[in-house]
């Protein structure tokens, strides 16, 4: 038992020996730890959860909305409440939404991560991390087709990033097509881009413009993305959720509460694409029963 305790006691102090001979070792890990731990926390952009509710009673006299649009759709076999969902994430109600609100070209710039640094050399050197606007963009973007290039062949995203320079011009760094460089296709000529100039693409151009009141620091980097509505309309019905939850409220009517639940890091914008939603929803619903009404 002697020997037991003194060979414990050997091993524990040759693993304390062998942890100090390691020490700068195990600091410098720690600081690299904590280091990769305060970048992430900087770079990290939130996601919040947004929900809106609808509720729609639904009558057994069978002049309801929710019949209504149950006999419009042809949707027989499934029951009302389907017919709602199936509405309300379609992605030609939600492409009114992107339509109304603008969503389907989107603004973003690269700044210095917060607390960090600021002036020119690091907006030139130092801007990783992306950043969104909404509604508050210094730029904008416009896609305008010719009006005989087919739909068929349009693209569904083009794609511009820019540095800003002196005097309000700016230096076009990567130009995208469907996700594909296609920067062999701009003029050297335009590579420093004036704002209000055309970029003709073969059926379509691109203008880019700075909004008035908004600043443009030099080397500061932005990025607009355009894409067709359709797709950014399918692209966020995706996202939103849909819960319904059913009560009693008498003997001749039964009430369906649907809970609409959209994730997005800008809060306002989710905010504004449930409310516009429910807003075209109605004005959807509307227009079927006024039809509904002068058909018969």
């Amino acid at each position: 038992p002697g020997m037991q305790n003194q060979d414990d006691s050997l091993d524990i102090k040759e693993l304390v020996s062998f942890a100090w001979g390691l020490r700068y070792w195990i600091a410098l890990f720690g600081v690299v730890a904590v280091l990769i731990s305060y970048v992430y926390v900087k770079m990290y952009t939130p996601v919040y959860e947004r929900t809106s509710q609808i509720m729609l009673v639904d009558e057994k006299s069978g002049s309801n909305e929710m019949n209504l649009l149950r006999d419009i759709t042809g949707m027989q076999q499934s029951s009302p409440i389907d017919n709602e969902l199936f509405i309300l994430k379609s992605p030609s109600l939600m492409t009114k939404v992107v339509d109304e609100l603008g969503l389907n070209t989107r603004y973003y710039t690269y700044t210095v991560p917060k607390n960090l640094f600021d002036g020119k050399f690091a907006r030139k050197h130092l801007s990783v991390k992306a950043s969104e606007f909404y509604q508050d963009s210094p730029i904008q973007m416009n896609v305008e087709f010719d009006a005989l290039y087919p739909e068929s062949e349009r693209p569904t995203s083009v794609e511009v990033s820019l540095t800003a320079r002196e005097g309000q011009v700016f230096h076009i760094t990567e130009f995208r097509i469907n996700g594909k460089n296609a920067e062999k296709t701009l003029p050297d000529s335009i590579r420093t881009y004036h704002p209000g100039s055309q970029i003709v693409c073969n059926g379509f151009t691109v203008r880019i413009d700075i909004n008035e009141g908004r600043e443009i620091k030099e080397f500061s980097r932005y990025k607009a993305l355009w894409i067709a509505p359709y797709s950014m309309g399918t692209s966020i019905a995706k996202q939103l959720t849909a819960n319904v939850e059913s009560g009693v409220t008498g003997k001749t009517s039964k009430t369906n509460v649907i809970t609409m639940t959209l994730r997005d890091s800008n809060t306002k914008r989710a905010d504004d694409i449930l409310n516009t939603l429910v807003v075209k929803y109605k004005a959807e619903a509307k227009m079927f029963r006024n039809s509904s009404v002068i058909a018969t």
